[in-house]
């Protein structure tokens, strides 16, 4: 109730084949449904009224509470980060991958010891690309975010189901966690490997906030386009502007004035 039939009937429909004990489960489940329906088939489809039809076609237009529409709209979201998961592992592990790539390049800077002037160098290109990655890839895996649903949320908001602040505040809060858990756990990888004298909390954190940041970014780009191509071909010149005017600069108070 409340949610998208399509999506629902999917639910009802899919095995999931990582997991044998859930696939075989899957399988009973569709087999009920399949053997239910042939034997009802008949009956419903005599019971069924075009009165009636009307009147359930007409009752499920009715634009439902704001705060209702976010607890549904926040569960399907989490479903589909559940159908997701395996994206969502991948994701973890190609940026955990990374981390223990900067921190093999980089190794431990100064052996671990009292920082010297010798490796100022080192340790502003070890924060200032890791700035740039972790920027790079949490706004590219949001352009597309809205475009993918966009289809079916202009249908649902032409029915009057919810307004857009309402999908937007329920996307915002299943999906910048992810954002920013990503590029905490970069943070916290060069922190141990690389040796970094700064406070660990205060690293992770404001990783952590550029994730976010650079994902609504990318949220904001997604939405002001038609599809997600154009969203993908947008973004990138957009970071990259990002990172000349200073916003993204390790050079700090030398880095050239807004235009």
């Amino acid at each position: 109730e409340g949610v998208n039939p399509a999506e629902f009937m999917i639910d009802l429909v899919s095995v999931d084949m990582e997991d044998a004990g859930v696939a075989s489960a899957g399988r009973a489940r569709i087999d009920f449904l399949a053997s239910s329906f042939r034997h009802c088939n008949t009956l419903l489809c005599g019971e069924l009224q075009p009165q009636q039809s009307r009147i359930t076609f007409g009752s499920s237009r009715v634009r439902i509470g704001p705060f209702r529409a976010f607890r549904l709209l926040l569960w399907r979201s989490l479903k589909q980060l559940q159908r997701d998961k395996l994206t969502n592992v991948l994701r973890v592990l190609s940026v955990g991958g990374l981390a223990l790539f900067f921190g093999a390049h980089f190794g431990r800077l100064d052996g671990g010891g009292v920082p010297s002037a010798r490796s100022v160098a080192s340790r502003i290109c070890l924060i200032s690309f890791g700035v740039i990655a972790m920027a790079m890839l949490t706004m590219a895996r949001a352009l597309d975010r809205f475009a993918q649903e966009k289809a079916i949320v202009a249908q649902e908001r032409a029915a009057r189901r919810y307004s857009g602040g309402v999908y937007l505040a329920a996307k915002v809060v299943t999906e910048l966690p992810l954002d920013a858990a990503s590029a905490g756990i970069f943070a916290a990888i060069i922190y141990h490997m690389c040796a970094l004298h700064a406070d660990a909390l205060q690293l992770i954190s404001t990783f952590a906030m550029l994730g976010v940041t650079c994902a609504a970014l990318g949220l904001a780009i997604g939405a002001s386009t038609p599809r997600a191509e154009q969203a993908v071909m947008l973004g990138a010149p957009v970071m990259i502007v990002h990172m000349l005017t200073g916003i993204i600069d390790p050079a700090g108070d030398s880095a050239p004035p807004p235009l």
